[in-house]
């Protein structure tokens, strides 16, 4: 019996490779959609990677499948993921939620209408959306996820509706509503000028950001996030003010550019990886009276030198 079970399993397993379950429940003029009781959610086809979806799309606010009409409401994670001949998308005013990934490596994206209604953007929803130039956030969205626009190098300007209660916009440079954090720097403005208002660069801020050569990070700054600074190859100069006090992972790695970093007395935390990928680094210099890292001929210690913290 034992024998015949593992058979029979390995007969699912081999019939499942060959006929995969179906991503979705039924679709309607070429869009897929996913039932959720009442409403429906917006999805892919046949897989994730399954690049269902080109040119310009208009997402309707409602779809009648097998004589029932259900509400579109939200836009799923990974719906149109790797969708490079997607040019153009319409969200209706019903979609409240876009999901994680949604639009990533979309790259032939240049042009998304983000309907009033949308409340929450996630995770990496439009990452590497490289014709994106311009994108407008509406009143109406209280969460962007991080890495939402990250990897979009042509990104020029993130525009805030000035009625959104969480965030904001200046020069087109995307920041939390009361401008004390930096969310997200476009990659394309190369011209860098921090405003003497933020305290923290959030996770992601310029991340990618290959075309930026120098910062010089205002006084006012105390945390550098995750991944803020990640693969600006570009990057040969960085002034790390005394008043950080933290600097997230990995928020240097893959600046090749850099060849010399200073560690001011001021950081208590380094995060995992934070210079990991900067090939062409030569030192790391930590001010003498930081209380928690040391350098000695280049290389970064732990203050008491028990631990080799990274080797440029």
């Amino acid at each position: 019996m034992k024998v015949y079970l593992q058979a029979c399993l390995w007969i699912v397993v081999a019939l499942w490779s060959i006929f995969p379950a179906r991503a979705y429940d039924f679709q309607v003029g070429g869009i897929y959609y996913n039932l959720n009781g009442e409403e429906v959610t917006v999805t892919y086809g046949s897989d994730k990677y399954s690049s269902s979806y080109s040119g310009d799309v208009v997402i309707p606010a409602s779809v009648t499948y097998e004589g029932k009409t259900y509400s579109v409401t939200s836009i799923g994670d990974g719906a149109f993921y790797s969708c490079g001949g997607l040019t153009s998308i319409i969200i209706p005013e019903s979609v409240t939620s876009i999901g994680d990934e949604a639009f990533s490596y979309c790259s032939g994206l240049t042009s998304v209408t983000i309907s009033e209604s949308v409340t929450s953007i996630g995770d990496e929803t439009f990452f590497w959306c490289i014709g994106l130039i311009s994108v407008t956030i509406p009143a109406s969205v209280e969460r962007l996820g991080p890495g939402v626009f990250s990897g979009c190098t042509n990104l020029e300007e993130i525009i805030v509706s000035a009625d959104n209660p969480v965030y904001s916009s200046l020069d087109g440079v995307l920041y939390n509503k009361d401008k004390t954090e930096l969310v997200k720097w476009p990659d394309k403005k190369l011209s860098v000028t921090i405003l003497e208002s933020v305290t923290s660069i959030g996770d992601w801020a310029f991340y990618y950001c290959s075309g930026l050569t120098s910062i010089t990070i205002p006084e006012s700054v105390t945390s550098i996030g995750d991944l803020a600074f990640y693969s600006c190859i570009g990057l040969t100069s960085i002034i790390i003010p005394e008043s950080v006090t933290s600097i997230g992972d990995m928020a240097f790695s893959y600046c090749r550019g850099l060849t010399s970093v200073m560690i001011p007395v001021s950081v208590e935390r380094l995060g995992i990886g934070v210079f990991s990928g900067c090939t062409n680094l030569e030192e790391i210099i930590v001010s003498a009276d930081n209380p928690v890292y040391s350098s000695l001929d280049g290389v970064l210690y732990n203050k008491d030198k028990t631990e080799l913290v990274k080797w440029p």
